[in-house]
């Protein structure tokens, strides 16, 4: 099923990864509803509308493999 997202920011910032000091990255802030919000990072020379999705709909589905399970600590 298609989900709707919005960006609601995108900033240029210097790359944490050690394999990429002197490059950047762009942060994109989105949010599914107001209440959830989150971030992901795309190398800078591989920015492109379809990347941003991308990043996205991965970051999404490694959230959901989670979300609503129920856990019993012993």
């Amino acid at each position: 099923m298609p989900t709707k997202f919005k960006v609601f920011d995108t900033r240029r910032v210097p790359s944490a990864e050690p394999e990429r000091i002197g490059k950047y990255d762009m942060l994109v802030m989105y949010e599914l509803d107001p209440m959830r919000r989150y971030i992901v990072r795309v190398p800078e020379e591989e920015f492109t509308e379809a990347r941003m999705i991308e990043a996205v709909k991965k970051d999404m589905a490694e959230r959901e493999q989670y979300t609503g399970k129920e856990y019993e600590i012993p």
